[in-house]
């Protein structure tokens, strides 16, 4: 599978071309669905590789989507948030590489913002 760049200037990938380099193709494959899964949702967009975890149960705030891919699950966040009176919603993906995948030793990556309702409007075009 080849390496996707990113897809802003201001954004880059979970990990870079060279750290590709000597991994076997099914771990390659992967890394980079995880990473572009990842970019997808930063960008406001469905995961392009992970299917939706219907066997996911349900959090109490009803938040969060939950994202299962090959060897990592992708969980999307998406929750009012209220800071000193300021209000907005928390949004942006957590990936969770699989306990076989990172050896033994769950992997984890997010990127969590707090936006304004009408920039979170503006990015996931509502």
């Amino acid at each position: 599978m080849a390496l996707k760049p990113p897809y802003s200037a201001q954004q880059t990938t979970l990990f870079t071309a060279s750290d590709y380099a000597g991994l076997p193709a099914k771990n390659r494959q992967v890394l980079a669905q995880a990473d572009e899964d990842f970019q997808a949702v930063r960008e406001g967009r469905t995961p392009v590789h992970a299917v939706l975890g219907r066997a996911a149960s349900l959090p109490a705030d009803a938040g969060r989507t939950f994202y299962i891919g090959q060897g990592y699950k992708l969980t999307v966040e998406k929750a009012l948030s209220s800071f000193g009176g300021l209000g907005g919603i928390t949004y942006g993906p957590i990936l969770r590489l699989d306990r076989q995948f990172a050896l033994g030793d769950p992997l984890s990556f997010f990127d969590l913002r707090v936006y304004s309702p009408k920039d979170i409007e503006r990015l996931l075009r509502w």
